[in-house]
């Protein structure tokens, strides 16, 4: 009786263990199948739209499948050897990057993942395709009277209404013509066609 007792014992506790490692494997690939689809979501060019000292806008971040991530600041927007690179990967809805240490933000998407909101650093990154320019608005930087200057447009009858400027700036109203000023310009400076919703540009003042 007691060796049936034993071996009766022996077959819970094989089962129990049996069990408690198909549950903790489950776990773990739902984590891992988590992170591939947040981290999925990451892949592709976003550029940083707003954050709260301004300092950031016009960078662009690139995400690879990798889990590289290439950063270009806003003056060297055409110059990719002036690029940084970062190794980075999502955990527990963290966007977690390794700068000299690992850094992780908590983030949410919106509006079909075209948006991500960083919550601690309030940095808000909308997803693109590259910076566009038709229509085409060309400007002279006035750094001594903190100004955008327009130079050449490739269109006639285009407004200023058509565009929305995102940093801190005074825009000129109505249509637009050479010789228009941007006025009280601060940092970085994007331009967005609303329409196509294409940028620009980024200037620096």
């Amino acid at each position: 009786m007691k060796k049936q007792l034993f071996i009766v014992l022996i077959f819970v506790i094989l089962l129990v263990v049996s069990l408690t490692g198909c549950f903790e494997e489950n776990k773990k690939n739902e984590s891992s199948n988590q992170n591939t689809t947040d981290e999925s979501d990451f892949i592709g060019k976003w550029v940083v739209i707003d954050d709260l000292s301004n300092s950031s806008i016009g960078n662009v971040y690139t995400f690879f499948e990798n889990r590289t991530l290439q950063i270009i600041r806003a003056a060297f927007q055409n110059d990719e050897e002036s690029a940084d690179f970062y190794n980075f990967k999502v955990e527990n809805n963290r966007l977690c990057i390794n700068t000299f240490s690992w850094q992780c933000f908590e983030y949410e998407f919106f509006n079909e993942n075209s948006f991500v909101i960083f919550m601690s650093g309030a940095m808000t990154l909308e997803k693109f395709d590259g910076y566009s320019s038709t229509p085409l608005i060309e400007f002279d930087v006035d750094s001594a009277n903190s100004s955008l200057i327009v130079s050449r447009i490739n269109q006639t009858d285009i407004y200023w209404s058509d565009f929305e400027i995102i940093g801190n700036a005074t825009t000129p109203s109505g249509k637009i013509d050479v010789g228009d000023t941007i006025t009280n310009c601060t940092g970085n400076i994007l331009i967005r066609h609303i329409s196509s919703n294409t940028f620009q540009g980024v200037w620096v003042v």
